[in-house]
């Protein structure tokens, strides 16, 4: 009698080890399939900029480092808990409904962003001017970018990235330095 109550016991810890296991299982292929998409492209600002194109998928990012980065070619990066921990606090605060499509002002020299969003099926392509955008959407965006200077990983190969499509590679020239009107008054 003994031996079956016992049985009963290891056989109920069993069940609700299962379950237990089960539902840690389910909710990190949710928190996987959770993650949105997002595609982002940089343009330059007079050959000091960044020039990148950028892919988050499920946890990883596939960068494109084109100019003015460390290094040069493909890369990706796959984020850590911490990180990924990090972007759902930034992404939570982000309301991608209100999100425009333009940011843009008329001042020169800006770095210029063309992003897609794809989550919980919204679509958002927002372009914007350096310090234009909602400052969480840009917090965002700022992070994703900064991953590029991890202990990323080369793969030879391009990842098909949408946002570059109108951020054309054009080298401006660096523009000459102001004359300083002081120094042409003679004394």
């Amino acid at each position: 009698m003994q031996n079956i109550k016992g049985l009963k016991a290891i056989l109920k810890f069993g069940i609700v080890c299962g379950v237990l296991y089960i539902s840690l299982l389910s909710s990190c292929v949710y928190k996987k399939a959770g993650l949105p998409i997002i595609e982002i492209s940089t343009s330059g600002c007079f050959r000091t900029c960044p020039i990148l194109d950028l892919k988050f998928d499920k946890g990883v990012i596939y960068f494109h480092l084109i100019k003015y980065n460390e290094k040069k070619g493909f890369f990706k990066y796959r984020l850590n808990d911490n990180e990924l921990s990090k972007f759902d606090s930034l992404l939570s605060s982000v309301v991608i409904d209100s999100l425009l499509e333009k940011y843009i002002s008329y001042r020169n020299d800006m770095q210029i962003y063309n992003t897609n969003i794809f989550y919980k099926n919204i679509s958002k392509k927002v372009y914007y001017y350096e310090g234009e955008a909602p400052i969480e959407y840009v917090r965002l965006i700022n992070f994703l970018i900064s991953l590029r200077k991890k202990a990323i990983i080369e793969t030879g190969t391009s990842v098909d990235i949408t946002t570059r499509k109108g951020m054309e590679l054009i080298d401006v020239p660096i523009p000459p330095m102001p004359k300083n009107d002081r120094d042409s008054i003679p004394d």
